[in-house]
C-alpha cells in the first residue's frame, strides 16, 4: 500500500536529520513502487528521489569526506583505513548533529572542517524541503486525491495518468519521461538556495576565520574599534588561513563530488561525467 499524507507528515516531523533521511528515503521507495502499480513498468521521479536521497545521507551523516578521499587515493586508500574507523566512530557518535554532546561540541570548537556540518545542515534541509512538498503530493495523487503545488507539479502528474491510458510504448515512455522532468525542475528549482549553500560552506567558514581566531586569542577582541579589529584579524589568521584554505578546497572538491554521484544498485554515476553506454535501438 502506497504510504498515506499521514505518513508524510509523521517523517517530516522527525527531528533527527539522519533518522528522518532514512525515513524520507524508504517512503520515496515505497511511493515508486506503488507508481509502478499504478502506472506501470518504468521509472518515476520517486525512482530517482529514492536513490538521491540515499546519496543525501551520507552528506548528512558527513561521510563525504573519508569516501572522497577513498576515491582519490586509489590503490592507496588502505592507508586511509585506521583513520576512516576512527572517522565512522565519531559519525556514528554524532560528529556533525546538533543534538549530540559531541556534535555541540563540534559546533563550538569550530574546525577547520566546518564546512561538512555546514553542508550536512544545508543537505538536511534540502532533503527535507523536497520531500515535504513533493513526497505529500505523491502521497495524495496515490490514494486518489488531487495534487497541488505549482503548475508544473501538478501537470506531472496529468502526464503520470495519461501514462495509464496510452497504448504505445514509445509514447509511455515519452510522457513518463516528460513527467519526471518536470517533478525534477520544481525540485531543482526549490532547492537551489540549499545546493548553494551546501557548496559555498567551504568558502564562509574561510571567511571569518581570522575574526574566529583573533576572538580566541582575544575575547575582549569584539569590542575593539573596526579599524583595528579588521587588520588585527588579518595578521592573527594568516597562520590559520594557510591551513584553511587547503581544507576548504578539499571541502569543495569532496562535497561537489558527493553532490554530483548518483549510487545506484551496483553503479555510481559520476554526473559531471559523459556516460559510455550504447543508445537503445529506436
Amino acid at each position: 500500500m502506497a504510504p498515506s499524507v499521514a505518513d508524510v507528515q509523521r517523517i517530516v516531523a522527525i527531528e533527527s536529520p539522519i533518522l528522518r533521511n532514512l525515513e524520507i528515503t524508504y517512503c520515496y521507495s515505497r511511493l515508486a513502487a506503488a507508481c509502478v502499480k499504478r502506472n506501470g513498468t518504468g521509472a518515476n521521479w520517486c525512482t530517482y528521489a529514492t536513490w538521491a536521497s540515499r546519496q543525501a545521507g551520507r552528506t548528512i551523516r558527513g561521510e563525504d569526506l573519508l569516501e572522497h578521499l577513498g576515491r582519490r587515493l586509489g590503490q592507496g586508500r588502505r592507508l586511509l583505513h585506521p583513520f576512516a574507523t576512527l572517522g565512522r566512530w565519531f559519525l556514528r557518535r554524532g560528529l556533525f548533529q546538533h543534538e549530540t554532546p559531541l556534535g555541540r561540541l563540534t559546533s563550538e570548537l569550530h574546525t577547520p572542517f566546518d564546512a561538512f556540518e555546514r553542508a550536512s545542515d544545508a543537505v538536511a534541509r534540502g532533503n527535507l524541503k523536497v520531500f515535504e512538498e513533493i513526497g505529500l503530493q505523491f502521497a495524495r495523487y496515490l490514494h486518489g486525491d488531487e495534487p497541488e503545488g505549482e503548475h508544473a507539479l501538478t501537470q506531472a502528474f496529468a502526464h503520470y495518468d495519461r501514462v495509464q491510458l496510452e497504448r504505445d510504448p514509445k509514447r509511455r515512455a515519452e510522457l513518463a519521461l516528460l513527467a519526471n522532468l518536470e517533478i525534477g525542475l520544481h525540485e531543482q528549482t526549490r532547492l537551489q538556495p540549499q545546493i548553494l549553500e551546501a557548496l559555498d560552506a567551504a568558502y564562509a567558514t574561510q571567511e571569518d576565520l581570522g575574526r574566529r581566531a583573533l576572538e580566541a586569542l582575544f575575547p575582549s577582541a569584539t569590542g575593539w574599534w573596526a579599524v583595528v579589529r579588521g587588520p588585527a584579524a588579518t595578521a592573527v589568521g594568516v597562520w590559520a588561513r594557510a591551513i584553511q584554505r587547503s581544507a576548504s578546497r578539499l571541502a569543495r572538491e569532496a562535497i561537489t563530488d558527493s553532490l554530483m554521484v548518483l549510487a545506484l544498485p551496483g553503479r555510481v554515476l559520476m554526473l559531471g561525467t559523459n556516460l559510455a553506454d550504447s543508445y537503445a535501438a529506436a
